[in-house]
């Protein structure tokens, strides 16, 4: 009776299924080391682009709200809702600020002088005039 012999160069049943566990065994090490990667190496990166792409940041401004009182049966406002500006100055970048006392005290009142010496001081800030109205912002805003 004739057995047919297997082929000298096809490998063997046990040896293809080692070949196949090993490629499987691979494919497997390879994505455990891609997940460690980019689960604990990589993590503060993805972390930051996540939170960038869940928060904003939104400034959401605040309106004040009136300030009644009752005069008898009337009802009189006190406080308004009206904007009120600063207004501040580095003296180190004034170069004449006489001149410039001059032009400022025109506009929002006020001795030039006393705006000068608060100009000449060797500081970084000095407030020139608080609660400045709409009016006197865009005025001083026009000024060179």
């Amino acid at each position: 009776m004739y057995s047919p012999q297997p082929p000298q160069n096809e490998p063997s049943p046990a040896r293809r299924i080692r070949l196949w566990y090993a490629i499987l065994l691979s494919i497997i090490a390879l994505f455990v080391v891609r997940l460690f990667y980019l689960q604990v190496i990589r993590h503060d990166h993805y972390k930051k682009i996540a939170l960038q792409a869940q928060t904003k940041e939104y400034e959401i401004q605040a309106e004040r709200g009136t300030i009644a009182a009752h005069d008898g049966k009337n009802v009189v406002p006190i406080v308004l809702n009206e904007a009120r500006y600063t207004l501040f100055a580095d003296p180190q970048f004034i170069e004449d600020p006489k001149a410039v006392a001059k032009e400022v005290a025109g506009v929002i009142g006020g001795n030039q002088d006393d705006l000068a010496k608060k100009m000449e001081l060797s500081t970084r800030y000095v407030v020139l005039a608080k609660k400045l109205n709409g009016a006197q912002k865009k005025e001083i805003d026009k000024l060179e």
